[in-house]
């Protein structure tokens, strides 16, 4: 039977950051690196916690999967670029700038699964 990695000092920093409680899991996460006990998981969220900007986390642009997967559908209907773009601004109230960034946010995620 194989043996399974686990860390439970990295479970547990994981959990206070869920739970918005950021400036504990750095305390927790600077106690275990400065002892010298710090796993690569809980080094992965050091690195984390302390690369990361203040204020809100990125999350992209506004509803970018759903229009990636309509534009998907539109583009097998054989709607052409200019026509699915305007659909698409008009459909979800934004502009086709935004459309444009959603779509090309899209491509990139797709390109990166396969």
């Amino acid at each position: 039977m194989a043996k399974i990695k686990f860390d439970l000092i990295a479970v547990e920093i994981d959990r206070l950051i869920n739970h918005g409680l950021r400036p504990e899991a750095k305390a927790l996460a600077l106690k275990h690196l400065a002892a010298g006990t710090a796993g690569s998981e809980m080094q992965k969220l050091a690195a984390l916690l302390f690369g990361a900007k203040k204020g809100r986390q990125a999350t992209g642009p506004y509803k970018w999967l759903e229009i990636g997967n309509d534009n998907q559908e539109l583009e097998s209907a054989g709607v052409a670029y200019a026509t699915r773009i305007v659909t698409l601004a008009e459909r979800y109230r934004r502009s086709e700038k935004h459309i444009e960034a959603c779509l090309a946010l899209y491509s990139k995620g797709l390109a990166a699964s396969q």
